[in-house]
């Protein structure tokens, strides 16, 4: 039987935020190999079990000597020494100390005890088993210093970085072989509306392709998130109810598209209550979105986004980005840019207003912010159009040339 259920009072944005900030689960850690870790959140910091480099090498090609054998700078003509021996990378040198010799020595290779300087093959020259060196040489020239990059025990990486191919190519330079990491939340997705078809099928006027799907999947994939269950319901209670039930049990997040404000065929809210979700708040005093439904149930949050693509995506921005990039591992807020209002600018509406901006100008001034001509919640036009968001209360008014904030998107071009 459909829950019916009376609408709870509209919250403040500031508010909006602070309940998701409270309700927002801590991280759960687990440990991974190495390889299965790319992209993944450290859980702890990593300190080196070995110094890097392991051993004294070569930077060059060349031959390897002892400079401070030899007295000072060693004219070119006269400064010559018999080749002892090879050191090449992976098999070392075995021979007995010859300090009056030099060695062959390959990029990488290890550097006898004994000497102290390399000298690039390309400044030698070899006649029979002699090496002329033709040009004065400097005592630790093309010497990589053992543990020059860092010692054992120093810490390589912190909690909270993310792994990308420099991290992983670096811990596994150490012999790292299992890494402690955040577990991604998972996401159901359930797309709402009677209306909707497949984007990549024919619509009839009365029908509308679902966008919205692709955009979501897409903003969850960038926060680190993965995805359980992607599924389209029709208006239905019962199959609201179905879909949910079915999501629940296996996501961190259950997240729908449409289906949240106060019609007739608005079930989500209603299905959701019926389900035993907690209701944290519905409704926030915003444009576009103000129709935002946030619940919990046990360890399983939810959210109920508008079906108008910019209010839908504006909500997740707000809301959900920071909620999964924390669940993640990550506190992750977006960027501001310092900029000054190009034209003036009135909020006559009853609701604070996020309106779609550019910004233009010197790279050496302050950016100037343009709102863009289209900010109806249903044209996509002015996400892909813009860089950023102003934040405007109701009532309130910017002149032209003041100084403002202006929030970027995250994932702008």
């Amino acid at each position: 039987m459909e829950h019916s259920v009376r609408g709870g009072a509209m919250i403040s944005i500031e508010q909006a935020a602070r309940i998701v900030h409270e309700h927002t689960p801590k991280p759960i850690r687990e440990e991974l190999a190495l390889g299965l870790a790319s992209g993944r959140i450290l859980a702890e910091d990593i300190y080196s079990p070995v110094a890097s480099p392991a051993c004294t090498s070569s930077s060059m090609d060349g031959y390897a000597i002892s400079r401070a054998g030899l007295s000072g700078d060693c004219d070119p003509q006269t400064f010559s020494l018999v080749c002892g021996g090879e050191s090449r990378a992976g098999h070392p040198y075995s021979g007995a100390p010859a300090p009056g010799n030099c060695i062959a020595i390959s990029t990488g290779a290890m550097l006898p005890d004994w000497c102290d300087t390399v000298v690039p093959v390309e400044d030698t020259r070899v006649v029979d088993n002699t090496v002329f060196f033709m040009q004065p040489v400097r005592r630790g020239q093309f010497v990589r210093n053992q543990g020059s990059e860092f010692l054992a025990g120093e810490l390589l990486l912190k909690r909270g970085e993310r792994l990308d191919p420099s991290r992983i190519g670096l811990l596994a330079a150490v012999g790292v072989a299992v890494v402690a990491v955040y577990r991604p939340p998972k996401v159901a997705l359930i797309m709402t509306g009677s209306e909707l078809v497949p984007f990549n099928r024919k619509a009839e006027k009365q029908q509308a392709r679902d966008s919205n799907a692709l955009m979501l999947e897409d903003a969850i994939a960038r926060c680190g998130a993965e995805l359980s269950s992607v599924v389209r319901v029709e208006d239905s209670f019962e199959a609201t109810v179905a879909a949910l039930q079915a999501a629940q049990g296996t996501s961190d997040l259950v997240l729908f598209s449409g289906g949240i404000s106060a019609g007739e065929y608005d079930y989500v809210r209603r299905a959701a209550l019926s389900c035993a979700f907690q209701e944290l708040f519905w409704r926030v005093r915003q444009k576009p979105g103000k129709p935002l439904f946030f619940a919990e149930k046990g360890d399983t949050l939810l959210f109920g986004l508008p079906g108008n693509p910019v209010s839908s995506y504006m909500n997740f921005i707000l809301y959900i980005y920071p909620l999964l990039t924390a669940i993640r591992g990550r506190e992750q807020s977006l960027e501001d840019s310092v900029a000054v209002m190009g034209h003036d600018l009135v909020n006559n509406g009853d609701r604070t207003t996020f309106y779609q901006v550019s910004l233009a100008g010197a790279t050496e001034e302050p950016p100037i912010v343009a709102v863009l001509e289209r900010q109806e919640s249903f044209m996509a036009t002015s996400l892909t159009g813009g860089v950023g968001f102003l934040t405007v209360a109701a009532g309130e008014s910017i002149a032209k040339g003041s100084q403002v904030t202006v929030r970027l998107l995250p994932w702008r071009r």
